[in-house]
């Protein structure tokens, strides 16, 4: 029995959770950091802005602004 064998579901059909390796072209689960046969990098696994979208990013960055913009702000009316 070969590896990619065992990545199928049980009514033989693959599972949706894998994908071709860059490097070796076998498959392995999407979630991977690296392919357990050749140790390429997975590029489909969970980057940073995969879990968290550049709007999100965008939001903290924003709010960060806001608080110091406030913090500047209230910091000047106590300064002759």
């Amino acid at each position: 029995m070969h590896p990619e064998d065992e990545m199928e579901s049980a009514d033989g059909q693959p599972d949706d959770d894998l994908v071709a390796c860059a490097g070796c072209r076998r498959r392995i689960y999407e979630d991977a950091p690296r392919c357990p046969y050749c140790g390429a990098d997975n590029p489909c696994a969970d980057s940073y802005l995969k879990r968290h979208p550049r709007w999100v990013l965008l939001g903290a960055i924003l709010a960060l602004l806001a608080m110091l913009l406030f913090l500047a702000n209230w910091l000047a009316s106590y300064w002759p």
